[in-house]
């Protein structure tokens, strides 16, 4: 892939295309889409675009009067809108801001790549025990003849007997107190 043919195609999309990250309705969710799309009636340009970046869909859409030319639509969604949104970026003057946006949209921090995304142990607004009392319940889960059965064991720390099973099989509490 040349530069050349790439600085050729950002001129394309500049003149002709469509540019932009839209929300698309799927499943009944909303979801913001980056999108590329050129549509024109001059064939050749549409199929040099599909070739130069190895990917798209082709269409040729109806005509809405009798006496229109036939169009053909060549366009990118999602992730492959990124990459040649990375590629033409430089090249784009009038859609350069939304080339950007599309940038911005895959290169922006997700939620899944911060740490601690979700309040855990006693942090957690429901929290009813301490990290203390956690680490009391499972030397009491190593001794439990000492203690007997788990639902007195329960009673004095306030909470079901089924928490302290899943505290000392590590369901609940794993890896929040040593």
């Amino acid at each position: 892939m040349r530069d050349v043919d790439i600085a050729y195609c950002a001129g394309l999309i500049d003149g002709e295309g469509h540019v932009a990250v839209v929300n698309q309705k799927k499943y009944g969710y909303i979801y913001p889409t980056p999108m590329i799309a050129v549509q024109m009636t001059d064939f050749n340009a549409i199929e040099f675009l599909q070739q130069t970046f190895g990917q798209g869909s082709v269409c040729f859409p109806k005509t809405a009067e009798r006496h229109h030319l036939q169009t053909a639509r060549w366009a990118v969604a999602s992730r492959k809108a990124y990459f040649v949104a990375k590629l033409i970026e430089p090249y784009l003057l009038v859609k350069k801001q939304a080339g950007q946006a599309i940038i911005a949209h895959y290169d922006a921090p997700k939620p899944e790549d911060k740490p601690n995304r979700y309040s855990r142990g006693e942090s957690h607004y429901a929290a009813k025990l301490t990290s203390e009392q956690v680490q009391e319940i499972r030397a009491a889960g190593l001794a439990r003849r000492k203690y007997g059965d788990a639902k007195k064991l329960a009673e004095k720390y306030g909470v079901n007997a089924s928490t302290l099973h899943r505290i000392w099989s590590g369901k609940h509490w794993a890896g929040w107190c040593s």
